[in-house]
């Protein structure tokens, strides 16, 4: 039984080679056998793009775009490009380029382009021109969906609570000059005559009797009634300092 389709391409090649560079003879010889392309995304190099596809998968590129980077630019647009277009095929848009897709298919698998006397593809780029027609003539590189970092099962944890800042350290300088230089050693102090046999002048002579402070401040009798009463602030002062260990800090 006789091959019609082979016979097809048989004749469609006899036509090519007699009519050298027609590529008009060559095009309406192949639409004939219905070759046809019915493009998936058949928008403008600028307004379509790729198959989308998950981010946690490989995406061939076998755009018009990258053809035309790798391929077309440097093997075809010597004939095909920059303002030529001979046998009248230009390649230098996306538009131009999907009109004659099934003759540069033709072309490219059979060897007849580039022609004889020009650089030839290598197998990697004719492969890739053939599935550039074969995966629909896509414009654009396939766009690859962001992925969402996976959080679940995964301990994500607190920041650490800001520490709160210490109190500052009360020393025995910060109490007799707030409390006892104005309020005490009117009294206790040797100037004074030591009044009760109490001098408040040193550290070593407060922590003699820093009981003895303390209970006066804790009951409120010191000063006495003949003198104004301490703050509530200078107050807090001395016991807060004598809670703290009555610490001699810095002079």
């Amino acid at each position: 039984m006789i091959d019609l389709k082979r016979c097809a391409w048989i004749a469609l090649l006899f036509t090519f080679l007699l009519g050298g560079c027609d590529y008009n003879n060559l095009r309406q010889t192949e639409e004939s056998l219905g070759g046809g392309l019915e493009l998936g995304n058949g928008a403008g190099l600028g307004g379509g793009g790729g198959a989308i596809v998950a981010c946690d998968e490989e995406a061939p590129d076998f755009s018009y775009q990258r053809i035309r980077e790798e391929i077309l630019v440097p093997k075809c647009f010597n004939c095909h490009g920059g303002g030529l277009a001979f046998g009248g095929v230009s390649l230098d848009t996306y538009e131009s380029a999907v009109a004659w897709a099934n003759v540069i298919r033709f072309e490219v698998e059979s060897g007849q382009m580039p022609p004889p006397g020009l650089p030839g593809l290598s197998d990697e780029e004719r492969a890739l021109v053939l599935a550039w027609v074969d995966t629909g003539v896509p414009a654009l590189p396939p766009a690859v969906e962001e992925c969402e970092e996976e959080t679940e099962g995964i301990e994500i944890p607190s920041p650490a609570p800001t520490p709160e800042p210490e109190p500052e350290m009360i020393s025995f300088a910060d109490v007799k000059s707030q409390v006892f230089q104005t309020r005490c050693l009117i009294c206790h102090s040797s100037a004074a005559g030591n009044v009760a046999g109490i001098n408040l002048e040193t550290y070593e002579n407060v922590l003699n009797v820093l009981t003895l402070v303390k209970a006066t401040l804790d009951a409120g009798t010191m000063p006495p009634a003949a003198f104004p009463p301490l703050s509530n602030e200078e107050r807090a002062l001395v016991l807060d300092w004598i809670e703290a260990g009555a610490p001699l800090g810095e002079e």
